[in-house]
């Protein structure tokens, strides 16, 4: 379990601008950007948690078969959510980037986390993505 640190010591903002320079467009879904974006994370020595559970439709803006889906992210020490593919299933108005959980969000992000998550080496992850992370810019530990 991370140890909560308050919100103000997280530059979202410069980590949203790093994720979407150096990983937004890899054609990878959910569970690939997230083992990328982890991989890249720990490389960096950047406390986090890979999450996994579901993505849930609160507003039933989605057919009923589409209301919930098995999804993947990343949560920082200070709670929020890294997620670049929640758009994947439900469109624009699916938060993406960093932000905090909000109650009165039409998504809700709902799971727990992977207690010893598979490590999958950068060349392996380097072929999912089709291009070499190696050469991808570190994270922005500052904003860390």
């Amino acid at each position: 379990m991370l140890m909560a640190i308050p919100r103000k010591q997280l530059d979202h903002r410069h980590i949203a601008t790093w994720l979407e320079m150096a990983v937004s467009g890899l054609p990878v879904e959910c569970d690939g950007m997230t083992r990328i974006i982890s991989a890249l994370l720990g490389r960096a020595s950047v406390a986090h948690e890979v999450i996994t559970g579901k993505l849930i439709d609160k507003g039933g803006d989605q057919p009923v078969g589409v209301r919930q889906v098995l999804h993947h992210w990343i949560t920082l020490a200070d709670g929020s959510i890294v997620d670049l593919r929640a758009r994947m299933w439900f469109g624009d108005s699916a938060q993406h980037g960093v932000f905090f959980p909000d109650q009165a969000a039409p998504f809700e992000y709902r799971g727990a986390q992977v207690a010893h998550p598979r490590i999958v080496s950068l060349s392996i992850l380097s072929l999912m993505a089709e291009t070499d992370l190696a050469d991808l810019p570190s994270p922005p530990v500052h904003a860390f």
